[in-house]
């Protein structure tokens, strides 16, 4: 990403700036990189603005969501694993469970508890039948 995008999507987290639909399209997996450097707690706070202030769509922050949600049960099935752990459900969602901030922040979008805990059993059933 280049100078002139890395700082136009500063002035657009801050709020600065008013962007246009097609650059946030454009721009989004950028921003979410961005985002990604802080805390949860920050990183909640900086997209719930986003999304109120119309600068990101539910849409595109519901498919950003979702898919890091993949990749991060993946992620938590092979940590168990290594550490020796049968990875369950509850244990792919104890960090989900503690994050209220986010649960809302998912629930604006239409991914709630019932959503993570069927893709926890979709990961974990792709991951028996790999190992079958």
């Amino acid at each position: 990403m280049g100078k002139r995008n890395r700082e136009r999507m500063q002035r657009i987290v801050a709020g600065h700036e008013k962007s246009i639909r097609a650059k946030v399209d454009k721009l989004a997996p950028a921003v979410a990189k961005y985002l990604a450097r802080g805390s949860t707690t920050s990183q909640v706070d900086r997209l719930r603005e986003m999304l109120h202030s119309g600068v990101l769509s539910a849409s595109k922050l519901k498919k950003e969501l979702s898919e890091n949600a993949v990749k991060e049960m993946d992620k938590g099935i092979r940590k168990f694993i290594k550490k020796g752990k049968q990875p369950t459900i509850e244990l792919l969602l104890e960090e989900y469970d503690k994050e209220v901030a986010f649960q809302e922040l998912c629930n604006e979008v239409g991914l709630d508890r019932v959503w993570f805990e069927s893709l926890a059993q979709r990961r974990l059933d792709e991951r028996i039948q790999i190992t079958s």
